[in-house]
């Protein structure tokens, strides 16, 4: 095949670009909150843990402005993924410029995906009608999601599915086979989804998004459900001095955070780990590295850089609006800009000029033996890692507090 020596024109024929399908300008003009977070004390990184055992002790990094007054560092998803909003402005704008075929090829998976949304809407909302009458709802979710979804927007279009998901109904007497129970009678692409090491962080991911060569690329959890209530954008939250304050609604997709106890131990430590085996195997690459942590009314982004040891956290996405059923498109763009990460999010050197006021201190807390493993000995696809017994997560609610930070920015 011959080299190609020059970029292509981004430029699309009008009536090949359904521009009108795809809520460009409202995604443009929002940007939801990324915050910089810290690795307590209490972390359990060091020790032979599965993820369902981490504990991560999360902090929030915190910077002095004066003896009364503190910010929380933060970015917004316009800063952390400029390459990516610069690109799709450029679109949206309808300049003519040049760019890669990657870029092209990852704007007409978008276009896909929006031009095919309401038969997505209707594959997912039947597997939702089909966990009413199944044992083994998690399992239906997570292959409706990952053929529905994450799937059609990642970069390669591939996935493989935890093949133990078969089994997470436990005593369930009802079999899960090969084929997605929405109705459509895809063939589920399952196999072994196991990252890091038996003697640290370890453990399945229930999704595992595969590039065209079939290298992992980045990983998602699927949950029943995160929120209660679901999404509530106009409700009251409580701030780190434990008065109410109303929601800003200049930015609408900085909802408020709820998260569950257990699941963000065990997601950011899902992170730490895909992301530092990933730096194994790709060792130059310096990048953020996302996990989804997703279920059907919303979705939270987690990335880590591990090469400057730096953990953000995204406010709360709102997935399926309710009672019409209907895929967020705002959202459904941030998700396809996360899964392009190497495309569209900025590395750390090019945000931040001091990178040692927002790192993570997680590899500070190691000592050698552990942070040689961490660096050398994680493995990524594993079948298994011994006989350790099924755990189910109890679901409990826990409000984090949501405070605008302020961070300076490299101009």
């Amino acid at each position: 095949m011959a080299h190609k020596t020059s970029n292509p024109s981004c430029s699309i024929k009008k009536e090949n670009f359904p521009i009108n399908k795809i809520p460009f300008q409202q995604f443009l003009s929002k940007s939801t909150l990324f915050r910089f977070f810290k690795f307590g004390s209490n972390c359990n990184g060091h020790a032979d843990h599965p993820f369902s055992g981490a504990t991560c002790d999360l902090k929030r990094k915190v910077m002095k402005v004066d003896q009364n007054e503190s910010q929380w560092y933060g970015i917004l998803m316009s800063q952390l993924f400029e390459s990516g909003y610069s690109f799709l402005q450029s679109k949206f704008d309808k300049k003519k410029s040049t760019c890669s075929d990657e870029y092209m090829t990852a704007l007409k998976t978008l276009i896909k995906f929006f031009e095919e949304k309401e038969i997505h809407e209707k594959n997912i909302q039947n597997a939702l009608e089909k966990m009413k009458s199944t044992e083994n709802k998690e399992s239906v979710l997570v292959m409706a999601l990952a053929e529905h979804l994450l799937g059609k927007l990642s970069p390669g279009q591939q996935y493989v599915v935890d093949s133990r998901i078969k089994e997470k109904g436990n005593n369930c007497t009802e079999r899960i086979n090969n084929k997605c129970h929405c109705g459509c009678d895809t063939e589920i692409s399952f196999g072994a989804t196991g990252i890091g090491n038996v003697d640290v962080w370890h453990g399945f991911v229930d999704i595992m998004m595969t590039s065209a060569n079939h290298e992992p690329e980045s990983t998602a959890s699927v949950y029943l459900a995160l929120n209660d209530d679901g999404p509530s954008r106009n409700k009251k939250m409580k701030t780190s001095d434990k008065n109410e304050e109303d929601n800003d609604n200049s930015l609408s997709d900085c909802i408020k955070e709820s998260c569950l106890n257990k699941v963000q131990d065990k997601a950011t430590a899902e992170t730490v780990v895909f992301s530092l085996a990933y730096q194994i195997t790709n060792p130059g690459s310096a990048r953020f590295i996302p996990h989804i942590i997703i279920c059907p009314n919303e979705f939270y982004i987690v990335m880590y850089e591990p090469v400057h040891d730096v953990l953000v956290w995204s406010s709360e996405f709102p997935l399926i609006s309710q009672p019409d059923f209907k895929l967020q498109g705002v959202s459904i763009i941030a998700l396809w800009m996360v899964l392009h990460y190497k495309l569209f999010c900025n590395r750390v050197e090019e945000l931040f000029n001091d990178v040692s006021e927002i790192k993570a201190d997680f590899l500070n807390q190691l000592d050698v033996e552990n942070l040689d493993i961490y660096k050398n000995k994680l493995n990524i696809g594993v079948q298994s890692f011994g006989s350790a017994p099924h755990i189910n997560l109890v679901h409990s609610l826990r409000e984090v507090d949501f405070v605008f930070p302020k961070l300076k920015l490299r101009k």
